[in-house]
């Protein structure tokens, strides 16, 4: 037998060894009931926290389904790209208010 069917041969029995005295790889009744539990549960879906959009000529920040804005910008209309323009008219989300900030930083700059 070569080094290197040595070697393999003695990680194999390193890890069955393994498996046997420390019960690795074996679950209880309850951790499979707990696996079975969570594969069953939809994940649920986030919903964005923040809309970025126009609120007349400025650029305004509101909470998911509301149409009162939480912040006005200084950011004019006329500073924006025409693309920009027609996305914002429609909102453009935001998960975090990270992802807010660097939207805002992105438009101001």
């Amino acid at each position: 037998m070569n080094q290197k069917s040595r070697t393999i041969a003695a990680c194999a029995l390193f890890l069955m060894l393994g498996f046997s005295v420390f019960g690795l790889g074996r679950m209880t009744s309850s951790q499979t009931e707990e696996i079975k539990v969570m594969e069953s549960e939809p994940i649920p879906e986030t919903q964005p926290q923040y809309i970025l959009k126009l609120n007349g000529e400025y650029l305004a920040v509101f909470l998911t389904n509301s149409d009162t804005p939480i912040e006005t910008t200084h950011i004019h209309i006329s500073s924006l790209r025409h693309i920009d323009r027609e996305r914002l008219k429609h909102g453009i989300s935001a998960n975090s208010r990270e992802d807010l900030l660097l939207l805002l930083e992105d438009y101001g700059s």
